[in-house]
């Protein structure tokens, strides 16, 4: 078996004695077959598209 795993971690400071408001993003898929390209695309274009990013904006970033 096989898995992909995105951690996406997120600090937003309000002050210097606040330690602000922390976000953590798992995305985890398991693969009995292995894995292919395709799916790892899809699970990537998944945990961007949950963590805010269109899939436009990652399109053009790994375009120019």
């Amino acid at each position: 078996m096989e898995k992909i795993e995105f951690k996406y971690t997120r600090t937003d400071e309000f002050d210097e004695h606040d330690e602000g408001v922390k976000l953590n993003m798992v995305l985890t898929d398991k693969y009995d077959g292995g894995l292919r390209d395709y799916d790892i695309c899809a699970c990537f274009e998944e945990f961007m598209d949950k963590i805010g990013f269109s899939k436009e904006n990652v399109l053009k970033y790994f375009n120019t």
